[in-house]
């Protein structure tokens, strides 16, 4: 039984669970494989930080890219709590980041994007392969 879950949210959702083994992977996933991109997005989350305050108010989602986020991560906490991050647009290798669908914007470092990206097109490859075997 998973103690916690990540949905990521972009071409598909995807579950991550922890297992009794306390490792990480994709739930209902048939390659298994994929511990190590998962991992590096618990990291990466781990150790996110503000890099650019931008502000607070009337400012439209859109301006930022957060109407219809790139990636939505939604963290199952603790007993029904959760925490949902949105990334919208890039610049200079920052992404505008808003927590909670709240109108208070960030801008983060892009490397969460990047592992995001790094799990997907791996998924894909190794749900490719797998599929040929079959």
């Amino acid at each position: 039984m998973p103690n916690s879950s990540i949905n990521i949210k972009n071409r598909e959702k995807l579950d991550i669970e922890k297992n009794k083994e306390n490792k990480w992977l994709i739930a209902g996933a048939e390659e298994k494989s994929l511990n190590q991109d998962v991992q590096n997005i618990i990291n990466e989350l781990g150790n996110i930080s503000v890099e650019e305050f931008v502000g607070k108010g009337p400012s439209s989602l859109k301006d930022y890219g957060l109407a219809d986020p790139f990636y939505s991560i939604t963290v199952d906490i603790d007993q029904g709590e959760t925490v949902s991050l949105s990334f919208g647009k890039i610049e200079n290798n920052l992404v505008y980041t808003m927590k909670n669908r709240e109108k208070m914007f960030y801008r983060v470092r892009r490397n969460i994007i990047d592992n995001l990206e790094n799990l997907y097109v791996n998924k894909e490859k190794k749900d490719a392969a797998a599929a040929k075997k079959k």
